[in-house]
């Protein structure tokens, strides 16, 4: 499960809009935003890609591959 409040906060951080994300990962805004809401499950050029911009490599854990709490 992603984290998308951790997402978004580093978005911000970044100074980056969901438009300029979704731009960049090469999806449609409505693409990016069913994936950070769970719709849809982005590809793994996807994460890499976006934890590269938001200078995540390395916590892929922490902010893509949550497990839900019980």
């Amino acid at each position: 499960m992603v984290w998308t409040e951790g997402i978004k906060a580093e978005m911000l951080k970044n100074k980056l809009n969901q438009e300029a994300v979704a731009k960049k990962l090469g999806i449609s805004a409505t693409a990016f935003s069913n994936k950070l809401l769970g719709y849809s499950e982005f590809k793994a050029s996807e994460v890499y890609k976006l934890a590269t911009m938001l200078n995540l490599r390395g916590q892929y854990d922490e902010y893509f591959f949550r497990q839900e709490m019980e």
